[in-house]
């Protein structure tokens, strides 16, 4: 089983030729990039995937306080949920409502292996199902944490990315 973080990864052509080339970031051999779907798969076990799952789970309640009283840019979640298969895959959702355990939210993306899931699709979910979330203020975004993972593994990601990842305080 994998675990798939579904991300949209725009791979842009670089433009002209570096005339000192760079030393190239070793490939994380727990992942792999399904161009089809442009999705990152993370092994089971990835321990730095792992961790920034924690950590979300952990701030969980930070993002929960402050995702419709600061003023804010936008927000997002990211559900694991089981696929056809039997695996999980991680879906990002935009809440529409969080009342104790229980979230409402509008799935944000298309999934791969969830067939009876689509872009648009309003759900009831749990937040024992969070793995991610992200609060954009500006130039700044707080949470990210698997975000900032995939970075790592594709740095080339990061050109995309217009903002910087601070900690919730």
């Amino acid at each position: 089983m994998r675990i798939v973080l579904s991300l949209i990864i725009l791979l842009l052509a670089a433009c002209g030729s570096d005339p000192q080339p760079q030393a190239q970031p070793e490939a994380d051999k727990d992942v792999t990039y399904d161009k089809k779907h442009n999705i990152l798969d993370f092994k089971d076990g990835h321990k730095e995937m792992a961790a920034a799952m924690a950590k979300a789970k952990e701030t969980f309640p930070w993002f929960v306080k402050n995702w419709k009283t600061m003023k804010n840019d936008g927000y997002s979640l990211k559900i694991a949920m089981k696929t056809s298969d039997d695996g999980i895959e991680h879906i990002w959702f935009n809440p529409k409502e969080i009342s104790g355990d229980k979230i409402t939210a509008e799935c944000a993306n298309e999934p791969r292996n969830i067939p009876d899931l689509k872009l648009g699709d309003v759900r009831e979910l749990s937040s024992s199902q969070i793995s991610d979330w992200m609060l954009v203020v500006g130039d700044k975004c707080y949470g990210g944490y698997t975000i900032q993972v995939s970075i790592k593994a594709q740095p080339k990601m990061a050109e995309q990315i217009t903002y910087e990842f601070v900690e919730p305080q």
